[in-house]
């Protein structure tokens, strides 16, 4: 990760720093800020090239869910160099993870500013108008990115993620689609795939996009409920809580290795609540939003993947009872 932080910023000594860490370091999901802080503390790196250090000592913070250290290291960043692109878009990333979506639009639209025919940047401002619900601004974005770079699958599949909110389901399929032409073995695709043929109704080839995604990524919890909701969906109670324990299982390890975030608890809670669990999903969504900032992202994202549920599963009032005991939090914290 470091080496390629150094590759993308065009900084050299980040990318030997990279290569000699690598060499003496026996795991590669060590703590990176430590080596990032020590680099940024050489004398002799210039100031692009410290902003470069400190942009990547942002992106391992982001990852980490850390948002707050990694606003501080891209203002940082940005303090060194004004116009750094790389900086404007990961402050943007994070700013959208913080539901923060005036600021992250703000951001990408001084990259495009900067450069307009930088892809990325309009693939990011496009998502963002997605979350927002602004969904043609979303598509001219997208559209623009892909017509920038057609082979861009992250765009097309955020394009496609776009139609299916939109219920234009064929356009959907057809991005999707393409997107997993692009890269066979990219779950977001096959997933999102999945995603779309069960909204048309189509549930033996979502179940296969489903499966075909967590042979390749057995580790994503998210894969395991989609296909338990697409069980339940055709009455099969014995592989939907099949499914359903795996991703609650692989939910609370991720929990228990990597800490309390609200998405992880909503997760959680949500994965227990399509399970019939109400109580546990209860107790989980308290502890979301006994976390810091925790308003904002349960009251966009988590709130979405409830709905979403509902539409899924329209005849379960637990899922009603789960909607008014979160609209009840939002009234009374």
């Amino acid at each position: 990760m470091l080496q390629q932080a150094g590759a993308d910023s065009d900084a050299p000594e980040v990318q030997q720093w990279g290569q000699r860490l690598l060499a003496v370091t026996m795991e590669p999901e060590d703590d990176w800020v430590g080596f990032l802080t020590l680099l940024t503390q050489d004398a002799g790196l210039s100031g692009d090239r410290r902003a470069a250090a400190v942009q990547a000592r942002g992106i391992v913070h982001g990852q980490a869910d850390r948002y707050e250290l990694a606003l501080a290291d891209f203002d940082r960043a940005l303090e060194l160099r004004p116009d750094y692109e790389d900086a404007l878009g990961g402050r943007g990333v994070t700013f959208r993870l913080m539901e923060r979506y005036e600021d992250a639009l703000a951001d990408f639209t001084r990259v495009i500013d900067l450069d307009p025919n930088v892809a990325r940047a309009f693939a990011h401002r496009g998502k963002t108008y997605r979350l927002m619900e602004r969904y043609e601004d979303a598509l001219a974005d997208l559209t623009r990115a892909i017509d920038l770079d057609p082979n861009y699958a992250w765009a097309i599949i955020h394009r496609g993620g776009t139609y299916w909110r939109m219920g234009r389901y064929e356009e959907a399929l057809a991005d999707l689609t393409r997107a997993v032409e692009l890269d066979p073995e990219d779950v977001r695709a096959i997933g999102g795939r999945g995603l779309t043929y069960r909204a048309m109704g189509r549930h033996e080839e979502a179940l296969a996009d489903f499966t075909h995604a967590i042979d390749l990524d057995p580790e994503e919890d998210w894969l395991r409920y989609e296909l338990a909701v697409t069980y339940l969906q055709l009455g099969d109670h014995d592989n939907a809580q099949a499914a359903l324990r795996h991703a609650i299982e692989l939910g609370t390890q991720e929990l228990s290795a990597k800490g309390a975030t609200v998405r992880r608890l909503s997760n959680l809670a949500l994965y227990h609540l399509a399970a019939g669990e109400v109580e546990r999903s209860n107790g989980l969504w308290a502890q979301a939003f006994a976390l810091p900032d925790a308003t904002a992202y349960i009251r966009g994202t988590a709130l979405d993947d409830l709905r979403d549920l509902k539409s899924a599963l329209p005849d379960d009032a637990t899922i009603d009872g789960c909607l008014r005991f979160m609209m009840d939090r939002f009234t009374t914290d």
